[in-house]
């Protein structure tokens, strides 16, 4: 009587991050912002985590939704 795991090899973390970056590239700022949003973040939280995945500041972030 126990548990099991069964690893299944998958992706890298680097592939999956460069995915992840690649998802929001396309999109513009405030389209990145209204995506997190609509993932159920607040508005000031969503900004940070957006200026976090595109390496800019927050200040930046919000000249972009003026």
């Amino acid at each position: 009587r126990g548990e099991f795991v069964i690893v299944i090899e998958g992706l890298a973390r680097e592939i999956l991050v460069q995915k992840e970056q690649q998802s929001w590239e396309t999109l513009t700022v405030a389209e990145h912002v209204d995506l997190y949003i609509a993932q159920g973040m607040e508005k000031r939280e969503a900004m940070k985590a957006a200026a976090k995945d595109r390496g800019i500041s927050k200040r930046d972030v919000y000249k972009a939704l003026v």
